[in-house]
């Protein structure tokens, strides 16, 4: 049988790829291939060591037969590009020895969206637009036994200043995966006889692993996933009984077949074509061979569905209430204020903002305007609104509060308060009286007028450019070393991502005092929000939901995931992530049925089902490597709506703290505390639920190993589900100076739900 060997790129030696070499550890390349026969057989003497025998059979050389790889290349996400390199990156597919490289796109910035949509061809000019040819054994498919068969590597590619291509990132997927797939389409290890080929693969995510022999990447830097759709089989299935080249099915290139597909997404993942619509293609290469009437008029049909995208949006600021005072000199207490709304519509496709402003009420804590604002919008843009205190003079104007961003989703809706959230001047200002900013809200109205899209002008410079471009003639461009071919992209539909983030539990300790500052950032298509920033905890609670827009390929199961990562904030020196997970994007599309199931509730129990139906769910955390991060965990849920929802509001996701407990702690002391500038005089606070509670300070009988023998007895609220119950938190500080000064010297913490399960047993 033949085997294939595998390790290090080819001049790599030392240090990780010794390893790779020796089989230690996953090798990121093809290094040949053997033909051999193994037996073993028992001695009745010991042979002698390295014994080389020569063999008299007559062998046979095993007849083979020709194979070719179909690469289709769509969409990168989350990719970085290298420092000291350029910001191209590329492609490359191997199998065997047979290598195909898409075109070099630029890397704009970190965790990037790359878009190629190119068919990889190195066939040796026999035309089949594959990847080959590669050989494998006659009858291999017809053998009982497991067979081995060659892995196809991905990479992704950098070139340095002297034309030598580096592979920063692989991925391995067995062919065995491709030829004979699980029900899922996403393959197994399972060996059944009779299967030589399949054509039919879709496309798939791949998440690309970083070649540790070259370690290129900054410590603990993803590199990324990318969309590509892999076909096996031999030469035969390329062509029909004429020898003409045969288009692919349409559930290989689905982007070109989208008709065929569920244009709105249900509960479920949508459906295939039919067996029958199966053997429709569209694509330009096979000479179009696959249109149809009826193709077209489903194409025309959801063209004009999607046409109507622009509006007339007119926005009603009537009234506000209860605004913070921010007017007032040096020595006199603020107690009024000069409020106008600010208006800014940021534009999803170009990202330009256009701002408008209403005229201020003076001397008002409780403003009626009663003033429209008009702008052209696009479905699927985002509105910030400000209120803001008018000042005289040449400084800028004071912001008071906003509502949180709201994408536009072409609903209209009438008198309605929201919610305003202080601006960071207006919570310095009331810093040592939060309550005075509580009760804020702000009524609108607003009002869509859908229209066609609005014709592109020609620029004057583009004009002036068109004429150079005339003038002067242009450069031969250089042939490409590997031939492509263009794909078609998938249509995209406008969503709203809205990730609940709850919790997290034993995070890392970044930081020197063994705690960290943690914050959650949450990145889908290329979009991505954040949460606020918990200041020295392992267990942080945030509380937040975080929404923004997203353009998203439909069918969904060939959108890419949803990709959230844990840092540590630093004010110096960049962030440190803690730990990434990771959520197919399908699994959180969901349909709001009514707008009161996302209401606030005010009793507890209606609160927590209203939290069940989001279907929180806690998430193990990962390494740039994908491996499991022992303890550290996060709780979150995530939901994908249609742009023409995003106006139901979303609830508080902070569950009420309705179940009553009595909590025991018996303190006896703490043993071997260590510390560079030694201890004084420690104690343990303990924290739950925002609820603190401190020993008394000791160092008795020395303040290395203080004893306290004391019996905390306090009552607590907790949430009704347990699903939502935090950690009970320990700080160990040292008290110096009578308390003055409190070092934080060591972090514990213990699982609530440990304490509740022993009570119940």
């Amino acid at each position: 049988c033949w085997m294939f060997f595998y390790g290090a790129p080819r001049g790599y030696q030392r240090g990780y790829a010794r390893k790779m070499n020796q089989g230690l550890v996953e090798g990121s390349n093809f290094r040949g291939m053997l033909y051999l026969e193994a037996s073993l057989t028992k001695c009745e003497k010991k042979p002698r060591k390295k014994v080389v025998e020569s063999i008299n059979l007559p062998l046979k050389e095993p007849q083979m037969v020709e194979y070719y790889l179909r690469a289709d290349v769509y969409e990168g996400t989350e990719i970085n590009r290298i420092k000291g390199f350029g910001d191209e990156m590329f492609v490359q597919i191997e199998v065997c020895n047979c290598i195909a490289r898409s075109s070099e796109k630029k890397i704009p910035d970190a965790n990037a969206t790359v878009k190629w949509y190119e068919s990889l061809i190195s066939d040796g000019g026999k035309k089949l637009k594959c990847i080959g040819p590669f050989y494998l054994p006659l009858g291999w498919n017809e053998n009982p036994e497991p067979v081995q068969l060659p892995d196809v590597f991905i990479y992704l590619c950098v070139k340095e200043f002297g034309g030598d291509i580096e592979q920063v990132s692989y991925c391995r997927v067995p062919l065995s995966q491709i030829i004979r797939p699980a029900p899922s389409g996403k393959g197994t290890h399972r060996f059944t006889t009779g299967a030589t080929s399949k054509w039919d693969n879709g496309p798939v995510w791949h998440d690309m692993k970083e070649n540790q022999a070259l370690d290129k990447y900054a410590d603990n830097i993803f590199p990324g996933a990318v969309l590509i759709g892999l076909n096996a089989g031999p030469k035969d299935d390329l062509q029909d009984d004429q020898k003409q080249l045969m288009a692919p099915p349409s559930l290989a290139r689905p982007f070109s077949n989208d008709a065929l597909f569920k244009e709105v997404p249900t509960d479920k993942t949508p459906e295939p074509p039919s067996p029958a619509a199966a053997d429709v293609s569209s694509d330009e290469e096979f000479g179009g061979d696959g249109d149809s009437k009826q193709n077209e008029q489903q194409q025309q049909q959801s063209k004009r569905k999607r046409a109507l995208t622009h509006a007339r949006l007119t926005i009603d600021c009537i009234q506000g209430s209860n605004l913070p005072a921010m007017d007032g000199g040096l020595f006199k207490k603020s107690v009024t204020s000069d409020p106008y709304c600010e208006v800014v519509i940021q534009s999803q496709s170009s990202g330009k903002r256009v701002e408008k402003e209403i005229e201020p009420i003076k001397k008002t804590l409780n403003p009626i305007w009663n003033q429209s604002l008009a702008f052209d919008v696009e479905i699927g843009d985002t509105l910030f609104l400000r209120v803001m205190d008018w000042d005289a003079g040449p400084d800028p104007d004071d912001e008071m509060c906003s509502i949180q961003p709201m994408t536009l989703s072409g609903v209209d809706f009438g008198d309605r308060w929201f919610d305003l959230r202080p601006s960071k001047e207006a919570m310095q200002k009331y810093k040592k009286k939060p309550d005075k900013l509580k009760n804020m809200k702000l009524k609108l109205s607003m009002r869509f007028e859908m229209m066609e899209a609005p014709e592109k002008k020609e620029s004057a410079s583009k004009k002036l450019g068109a004429v150079f471009k005339k003038v002067i003639p242009k450069k031969k461009a250089k042939k490409p070393e590997f031939e492509t071919s263009k794909l078609s992209e998938p249509s995209r539909r406008t969503m709203e991502l809205r990730a609940h983030i709850f919790q997290a539990k034993g995070l890392k300790n970044a930081d020197a005092s063994g705690l960290s500052d943690a914050y959650m950032k949450v990145r889908f298509c290329g979009n991505a929000a954040q949460t606020k920033t918990v200041i020295d905890s392992i267990d942080p609670k945030w509380y937040q939901t975080l929404r923004f827009t997203v353009n998203v390929p439909t069918p969904l199961r060939y959108a890419p995931r949803i990709y959230c990562e844990i840092y540590d904030e630093d004010d110096l020196g960049k962030d440190e992530s803690l730990g990434r997970l990771s959520i197919e994007s399908d699994t959180a599309w969901k349909v709001l049925q009514d707008a009161n199931q996302n209401k606030l509730h005010d009793d507890a129990e209606s609160r927590e089902d209203a939290l069940m139906d989001l279907s929180p769910r806690w998430y193990p955390l990962y390494d740039a490597e994908h491996n499991v991060q022992d303890g550290s965990e996060v709780l979150c849920a995530f939901e994908l709506i249609d742009i023409k929802q995003a106006a139901i509001e979303t609830m508080s996701i902070k569950p009420k703290m309705n179940r009553r407990r009595w909590l025991h702690i018996h303190t006896l002391g703490l043993r071997d505390i260590q510390s560079t500038f030694g201890c004084h005089k420690p104690y343990v606070q303990f924290e739950l639920v925002g609820n603190k509670y401190e020993t008394s300070k000791s160092n008795q009988p020395d303040s290395k190993n203080p004893n306290f023998c004391q019996i905390l007895k306090f009552e607590v609220r907790l949430p009704e589900k347990d699903i939502f119950l935090p950690n009970l938190n320990l700080k160990v500080y040292d008290a110096l100076f009578g308390g003055l000064i409190k070092r934080v010297l060591g972090y514990a913490s213990v699982e609530v739900e440990d304490l509740i399960d022993m009570q119940r047993a």
